[in-house]
Order: structure tokens, then sequence, then C-alpha cells
């Protein structure tokens, strides 16, 4: 497919650095946040799991199965999530109510995630991932950072 039509493009060395260090810090921000939602929820006595199944899914796996989901999670994940929330919803979304629409995908990818103690931090990673597609108008930008925040993710639940 054409780079114009995908809007992954190539990125220069300094900007790499650049948004693994956004994505860390979007990653801490998103931990703080998620730590602080958790913390209400129990004072109200909500209930809820306390994994995402996700993290069921890889304490279960072993070897090449976990292999795979690490392919599928830290690799395939990013580049589809971040073509579908980054270059089909949110150009849409802003032609329709340009307002609403950075905070309005954000929301939509925090939501679609379907993990209620996660849902703030994952807002904040998808204003994250948003940002970093309109400061460097380049799908690989969120790409990048959104692959790094997967992996992290999926390491820390690997050692659980």
């Amino acid at each position: 497919m054409p780079r114009k039509l995908t809007g992954f493009h190539k990125i220069q060395p300094h900007g790499i650095v650049s948004i693994l260090l956004t994505a860390v810090a979007i990653l801490v921000l998103s931990a703080l946040v998620t730590g602080a939602w958790k913390a209400l929820l129990t004072w109200c006595e909500v209930k809820y799991p306390e994994k995402q199944l996700l993290a069921e899914m890889i304490s279960l796996f072993s070897g090449w199965e976990r292999a795979g989901l690490f392919v599928s999670l830290c690799m395939i994940t990013p580049v589809l999530e971040e073509f579908l929330f980054r270059r089909m919803i949110y150009p849409v979304w802003y032609k329709l109510h340009p307002e609403t629409a950075f905070a309005g995908t954000a929301v939509l990818f925090s939501v679609v995630h379907g993990f209620l103690p996660g849902l703030p931090g994952l807002f904040i990673l998808g204003c994250g991932f948003q940002y970093l597609y309109l400061r460097y108008r380049n799908l690989s930008a969120p790409v990048l950072a959104h692959a790094l925040v997967n992996t992290i993710a999926f390491a820390v639940n690997c050692v659980r």
C-alpha cells in the first residue's frame, strides 16, 4: 500500500528517541492515574476483576503459545489499533465535530479495551498516542509507542 494511504513514514533516529521517551512518560502517568482510580473504586466498594483476561492468558500460556501471544499483542495489535483509531476513526470524527475528536477517540480507545480498572489509564494512553500521531503526522510514531507500552505490560504480566 502507498505510504500516503497507510500513514506510515520513516522516522529519523532523534525522533525515535523522542517517541520512546514520550511513550514512557505517558505510561508512567497512565499507571499513576490507574492506581488512583483503583483506589477510588475500592473505596466506593465497586467490584471488578483483579486481572484483565489478557493477564490471565499470559499466566496460562507457555513456550510457543506465549511467543505467539507476544507477537500478536506487541507487534500486530499496535499496528491494527493505531490504524483503526488514528487513520480511520479520528479523521471522520474530526470532520463531524473537531472539538471532541481528540478526547472522543481516546475515550473510545479506552472503552473498547473493556477493563474497568484501566479506563483512565487507557484514556491517557489514547491521548498520548493521538498526540504522537498529530505531532509527527506519521502513524509509525503511535505504533512504536503502543508497541513499547504493550511490550512493557506483557513483560510485567510474565513475571507475576
